[in-house]
This record gives structure tokens, C-alpha cells and sequence, in this order.
């Protein structure tokens, strides 16, 4: 009898062990994101750097100025939002242009599409009148 209840306590604590192992700790940045601690810099930088990269490229688009990310501060210096606690500040900046490159060239074609768009429509509806 003694065996059974053991047995089953024993089963019990391995099936709730690997789910405890598996939990990921968090801490919040200064942005207000939420980052996992157990990632590495350079998943940090590529986050931070897409973020920083379609905001730029939306701007650039917006005013009409030409597809460039590289003449961007935050791409030169790719130490936006660093912290010691991420780790190696290479890494971090490694995936921070990576980011930045993909959001910038993401946003940057999404709102001269959605702009040449407005203007289809717009000239659209002068010939219907």
C-alpha cells in the first residue's frame, strides 16, 4: 500500500518537474518591453534593432526620402538599448543591424505601397467625376 502512494507521488513530481524547468523568467526594459532573461544578446539586439529599423524606415518613406538605413545613427552604432545584462555588446549589435536592416526594408516598402495606393484611389475617383 505504502508503495502505491509513494509511486504515485514519485510520478506526480516528475510529470510538474519538466514544466517547472521550462519556465522562462522575464524582466522588464527601460522601453517597457518584456525580455526573457535566458536569450542571448544577440536575439536581443535583432528584437530591439527590427523595432528601431521599421520606425525609421516608415519616417523615411513618409517624408519621401530615399531607401537608406545605413546613413542611420542607430544602425552605425547599433548600441540602441544595450545593457550589460544582455552580454556581449557584439552579438547584441551583430543582431541589432541584422533587425534593424529587415524592419527598416519591411516598413519602408509597406508605406510607399499604401501610399501609392491612396494615390491610385485618389486619382481613381477624379475620373469618375
Amino acid at each position: 500500500m505504502k508503495t502505491g502512494w509513494w509511486g504515485a507521488l514519485a510520478m506526480a513530481t516528475m510529470a510538474l518537474a519538466p514544466t517547472a524547468c521550462a519556465a522562462q523568467s522575464y524582466e522588464w526594459g527601460r522601453d517597457g518591453h518584456r525580455y526573457e532573461r535566458s536569450r542571448d544578446s544577440y536575439s536581443f539586439g535583432y528584437d530591439r534593432g527590427l523595432r528601431d529599423g521599421a520606425d525609421h524606415g516608415r519616417d523615411d518613406a513618409r517624408h519621401r526620402r530615399s531607401f537608406d538605413f545605413w546613413r542611420e545613427g542607430d544602425y552605425r552604432d547599433a548600441d540602441n538599448g544595450y545593457r550589460r545584462s544582455f552580454g556581449s555588446r557584439n552579438r547584441y549589435s551583430d543582431g541589432y543591424r541584422r533587425g534593424f536592416e529587415q524592419g527598416y526594408r519591411r516598413a519602408y516598402g509597406d508605406s510607399r505601397r499604401d501610399r501609392d495606393y491612396r494615390y491610385e484611389d485618389r486619382d481613381r475617383d477624379r475620373r469618375r467625376y
